[in-house]
């Protein structure tokens, strides 16, 4: 039957292994049951790794393959360097450290047996190792002296595989490989109940034996191996005697030898003596014939218990040679039961060591206990009157903050008012009522439902309230500001003269003489009748304006249109008002009225006093007077 090896590992850590075994014609599967992380804590890693040491003691590959990427890219390692076994020198090997010392054999107690292990006295140790091991190590090198300081740089954690691909390689295997303790428990929870028993009595491999007395603790009670380390070579090594001792194999044992019976006797009797003679010549025989016979027959039966004893030791040769192999198994079976129970002895003188220790540390820890009890009584202490100082603040606050809150709404109708009553800005103040209203909301501060209300009613008033387009008639004022220079002003004297006609050159000289007399004449009168005019007025006479006084006069008109538009801004209508009566009758009194553009502006002006200038304000006060009361009651 082809052998199957179960490998409870990781495939990447077990592809060589694999290999090694299928060149070897072994059959293989491959099921992790437990996964190494590294450690969380890689501070506290650092700092050990960091620390003074003059010897690095490494327990695993797996320490090695993790606290690399935990190292700074200048460390150091210590000169003297030991590994558990081959697979961690290896390891060591691989990260460039020094060469490491590996025991033999390859086991925790090998390694404290080695000289330069011995007299620790003021000396540092760096042990890189994983979580939960065996403390041996370390309790050995503190009692001898060192100052041992352990870097954790990985732990163990079981995993579930798939529990149809575990069962496949269970009905296969012949063989379990079981790399160290946790493996096994692992490997025998990860199984069904079905396929434990299955388990328990395969053939083991194991690394020390350590791990084969723990594991027949756990119930694996199938014959075993120690292997030289977990590399292929020491596996196949490790198979191989399993598949070759003796011991794993019953020896066929001989048949008990049959005893010999009374028929057995006669039938050689009869075989061996002569036939009978006549009766009546013996009977004339004589006394010494009849002795002779007798002797004879004596002869005869010494013959056939010789050939009985013969035959008999010659069956019980075998059944012998069966007992002294049984005797000797028997002792070579008492011989390793003795082997068994002195390393049980020494087993048992560790773990007092380590009950010894642990003793020590249940006692430290305890005191460590009750100081961390006393403070945790006065950090409660300093809890509960913590507690009770932030109760305080958080009622402080909390009304602070609505204080500030309430604060922030009457500032903002107290915005909406000023912009209503003192500008007249129907928007600025419906803009700030909204934003009080928001704020109120917000809160949702049932006594503030009154003031909510006040301020529905209050947007309801500002949204009905008529607009008035004051930018129209600011722009219209502004217009009329600009032709105020170009207006003409009131004259009495005429503006134009009337030619006088043109004279005949057709006469002659005399008459042309006289003609020229008449015409002259006749202008000069032409000019004086148009220099002088005589009118009946039935109002008084207005005198025209000194040169001086036209510039003051635009300037006046200009200053009585610009105070309309400041007015008309401003909301303020009597103003608005007087100032463009003043203007319209300045125009009809000291400008040309005949002339078109004093008509329009006339006109304009005239249509500007009928507009409605000032917009009606709503009272909006009654939502602050509501907010004020709130802000009085939360006082009290």
């Amino acid at each position: 039957m082809t052998m199957q090896l179960l490998i409870p590992r990781a495939p990447e850590r077990a592809a060589a292994l694999v290999e090694a075994l299928a060149q070897a014609g072994i059959g293989s599967s491959v099921v992790q049951v437990v996964e190494t992380t590294p450690s969380a804590d890689t501070a506290a890693v650092k700092a050990a790794m960091n620390g003074p040491a003059e010897h690095l003691v490494v327990t695993s590959a797996n320490a090695v393959r993790h606290v690399l990427p935990m190292l700074d890219a200048g460390w150091t390692p210590p000169h003297s360097v030991f590994a558990i076994g081959p697979s961690t020198a290896e390891a060591i090997q691989a990260a460039g450290w020094p060469a490491a010392t590996c025991p033999e054999p390859a086991s925790t107690e090998g390694l404290l047996a080695h000289p330069q292990l011995q007299d620790l006295g003021g000396q540092h140790v760096l042990l890189l190792t994983g979580a939960g091991g065996r403390t041996a190590l370390l309790d050995t090198l503190r009692a001898r002296g060192a100052t041992v300081t352990e870097a954790i740089a990985y732990q163990r954690e079981r995993l579930q595989p798939p529990s149809a691909a575990l069962a496949d390689a269970l009905a296969t295997a012949t063989h379990v490989l079981l790399p160290s303790v946790e493996t096994a428990e692992a490997l025998l929870a990860a199984c069904a109940e079905g396929d434990r028993s299955r388990l328990l009595r395969l053939p083991v491999v194991a690394p020390s034996m350590r791990v084969i007395q723990t594991s027949q603790q756990r119930g694996y009670s199938g014959t075993h191996a120690v292997a030289d380390g977990m590399n292929p070579a020491a596996v196949l090594a490790a198979m191989r005697q399993l598949n070759t001792d003796p011991a794993a194999t019953a020896a066929a044992q001989p048949a008990e030898p049959r005893a010999m019976t009374e028929a057995d006797t006669t039938d050689q009797a009869e075989t061996a003596m002569p036939p009978p003679t006549d009766a009546a010549p013996a009977a004339s025989k004589s006394g010494r014939s009849f002795a002779a016979a007798a002797l004879f027959v004596t002869l005869l039966n010494l013959m056939v218990l010789g050939a009985a004893i013969f035959l008999a030791w010659r069956l019980a040769l075998p059944w012998l040679d069966g007992a002294l192999q049984k005797g000797e198994s028997l002792n070579e079976r008492v011989t390793k039961q003795a082997l068994v129970n002195e390393r049980q002895t020494e087993r048992l003188d560790d773990q007092k060591q380590r009950s010894a220790s642990l003793q020590r540390k249940l006692d430290l820890a305890e005191q460590t206990s009750a100081k961390h009890a006393a403070r945790m009584d006065a950090q409660d202490a300093r809890l509960g009157t913590t507690e009770a100082a932030m109760a305080d603040v958080t009622q402080l606050v909390a009304g602070g903050r609505r204080s500030w809150q309430l604060s922030e709404i009457e500032h903002l109708l107290l915005i909406a008012n000023d912009r209503l009553q003192l500008s007249g800005d129907l928007e600025g103040a419906s803009t700030a009522l909204q934003l009080a209203q928001a704020r109120m909301a917000t809160m949702n501060d049932p006594a503030l439902l009154p003031a909510r209300e006040q301020v529905a009613n209050e947007l309801a008033q500002i949204a009905a309230t008529p607009r008035v387009d004051t930018r129209a008639i600011a722009l219209k004022l502004a217009s009329l500001t600009r032709q105020v220079p170009e207006l003409p002003l009131s004259r009495i004297a005429p503006t134009d003269f009337v030619a006088p006609a043109p004279v005949d050159d057709t006469a002659s000289g005399a008459e042309a003489m006289a003609d020229a007399g008449k015409r002259a004449l006749h202008m000069a009168k032409q000019a004086l009748k148009q220099m002088v005019v005589v009118r009946k007025a039935d109002e008084p006479t207005r005198p025209l304006l000194p040169p001086e006084q036209d510039y003051f006069l635009r300037q006046n008109l200009t200053l009585k249109l610009e105070t309309a538009r400041v007015a008309l801004l401003r909301g303020e209508a009597t103003i608005y008002r007087d100032a463009l009566q003043t203007a319209l009758a300045w125009v009809g009194a000291n400008f040309d009225t005949d002339n078109r553009g004093v008509q329009a502006m006339q006109a304009e002006l005239s249509s500007l006093l009928g507009e409605r200038v000032a917009e009606a304000r709503p009272d909006i006060s009654a939502s602050l007077q509501a907010v004020r009361r709130v802000i009085a009651q939360q006082g009290q």
